[in-house]
């Protein structure tokens, strides 16, 4: 029973985690300026802002992305037995 109301105490001073949660004004304020910015993140990934937003929302990135994949293929494809001079014209070729 005095351990409980050791730690109840501590809570009530604002000691430990749970203290700090429940008492301590700087560290709410700064759990609500993250939920925010979280908040905040979340709108412009699912909006498809920002790099990783359009990434996320647009497939046409994803197509863009296999197909300049599948030009790469082909180009190895075509490199064969082609020396290096060769290989980086093949390659050039291939991918414009």
């Amino acid at each position: 029973m005095n351990d409980t109301k050791g730690i109840v105490a501590d809570v009530k001073t604002g000691k430990g985690a749970l203290g700090l949660l429940l008492y301590d004004e700087g560290t709410a304020n700064s759990i609500k300026v993250t939920a925010n910015n979280l908040r905040e993140l979340s709108e412009k990934l699912n909006g498809g802002q920002g790099t990783l937003g359009k990434l996320i929302s647009d497939d046409s990135i994803y197509r863009d992305v296999q197909g300049l994949m599948k030009k790469a293929d082909r180009a190895i494809d075509g490199l064969g037995d082609s020396g290096p001079i060769t290989a980086v014209g093949v390659v050039a070729n291939s991918l414009f």
